[in-house]
């Protein structure tokens, strides 16, 4: 289990900065950096105050887990508009997103595209991020 991907999962749902969070639970901001980032392992305590800054139970930080699914593989040239077609009329139209980094699948609104587990976004010249329908 991955407490600090799962608490940067709930804080950029949430919106919220890691100083906001740091703050509303009363801890200091480098000490809740090297929690998310895997570095340090807070107490029990400190845990609660953050999920309750957060605004989560701590059942929901222990029962986090990221998707990984992969998505099929988008075939080369003329066969490449086709499969597209096919995905969007599967999902209705919904945009979907890859990312390479930590092989995260998930919806994407039609502006900013980021992972919601890592933070990569979305950018014509890099490849962190592979969308694919809508």
């Amino acid at each position: 289990m991955d407490i600090g991907a799962a608490l940067k999962y709930y804080r950029r749902l949430s919106g919220m900065t890691q100083a906001q969070v740091a703050e509303k639970a009363e801890v200091n901001e480098k000490y809740y950096g090297k929690i998310e980032r895997g570095e340090s392992s807070p107490t029990v305590e400190r845990l609660e105050k953050i999920c309750r800054s957060l605004g989560i139970r701590m059942q929901q930080l222990v029962g986090y887990s990221p998707v990984t699914q992969v998505p099929p593989k988008r075939p080369e040239g003329a066969a490449a508009e086709e499969w597209e077609r096919e995905r969007e009329t599967e999902r209705g139209g919904e945009l979907r997103a890859y990312c390479n980094c930590c092989g995260t699948e998930f919806a994407a609104s039609s502006g900013k595209i980021v992972c919601p587990q890592c933070g990569c976004e979305y950018d014509d010249e890099n490849e962190f991020i592979e969308r694919y329908g809508g």
